[in-house]
């Protein structure tokens, strides 16, 4: 493989107020002076992975990672949590339903992945649909908002909640809050923050069990590929926040390098 002699960066150029700008981001050009050290490797990158959490990276505030700097480049990481919670369920044996924005996604998400149902969260008939199912023991959660605080009023006596993250809230500049908590009580439910970095010591367990759903066929992934390189990375990003991806979002920003062995 040949070096090349310039390579591009994507770097924090403003914070966003609300919604990503066009402005939010640039990206640089360096001159190619990458050597690793003792114990280092260099790597070359094909994919980036795009995920609703960069939002939270570019605020100033405190959270489970230290805020992006201006000028700092941007991190990624591996997302699609929400399609991989409902297949670990039903491969645990239980009863699951999703909510997905169009009727294509509630569709791939029965026909495809065969959890047991899905709400149209867009759907007029939303809120009747919910009650439908009757109570819900464990909702993980990823959108927060008022569908979060919708589930608050159907929760079955000691559920629990999994905060993962509130994807309609992220863009808002003063986030709803929660109305219906109370139930918590109630119910004597529990509501709790999920961050995958702190189950590392059982990251093995986590491999073993998604490595044997991809062999059997349970678990089951689906891609929705930006191609034109690195730079299209802050361009795609508003995919996630308007429902616009249609599966894991990724931006090809390079050609798979062929094997020489």
């Amino acid at each position: 493989m040949s070096t090349p002699r310039t390579y591009k960066q994507i770097v924090l150029n403003e914070r966003p107020v609300g919604n990503f700008e066009p402005s939010t981001f640039r990206t640089e050009v360096l001159p190619f002076n990458l050597k690793p050290g003792r114990g280092e490797v260099l790597v070359k990158s094909t994919w980036l992975p795009l995920i609703p959490a960069m939002r939270g990276y570019v605020r100033d505030a405190r959270s489970y990672l230290p805020p992006v700097k201006i000028g700092e480049v941007m991190r990624a990481e591996v997302g699609s949590v929400g399609v991989i919670a409902c297949q670990l369920g039903k491969r645990a044996g239980a009863k699951v339903y999703g909510m997905a924005g169009s009727p294509d996604k509630c569709d791939w998400l029965v026909k495809e992945l065969g959890i047991d149902g899905v709400l149209n969260y867009k759907s007029k008939t939303f809120r009747d649909d919910l009650k439908k199912i009757g109570y819900i023991d464990v909702f993980f959660d990823n959108v927060g908002g008022e569908i979060l605080d919708m589930v608050l009023t159907r929760l079955a006596q000691n559920a629990r909640i999994a905060l993962c993250g509130a994807i309609s809230q992220y863009n808002s500049a003063k986030p709803r809050g929660l109305q219906n908590y109370q139930n918590l009580i109630s119910q004597r439910a529990k509501i709790q923050g999920f961050i995958v970095f702190d189950y590392a010591n059982r990251y093995p367990e986590a491999i073993k069990e998604l490595s044997a759903g991809l062999v059997d066929g349970s678990i089951k992934r689906k891609f929705h590929i930006v191609e034109g390189g690195i730079e299209q990375a802050p361009k795609a990003l508003p995919l996630l926040f308007n429902g616009g991806n249609t599966g894991k979002l990724v931006v090809k920003i390079a050609e798979e390098p062929k094997s020489k062995l």
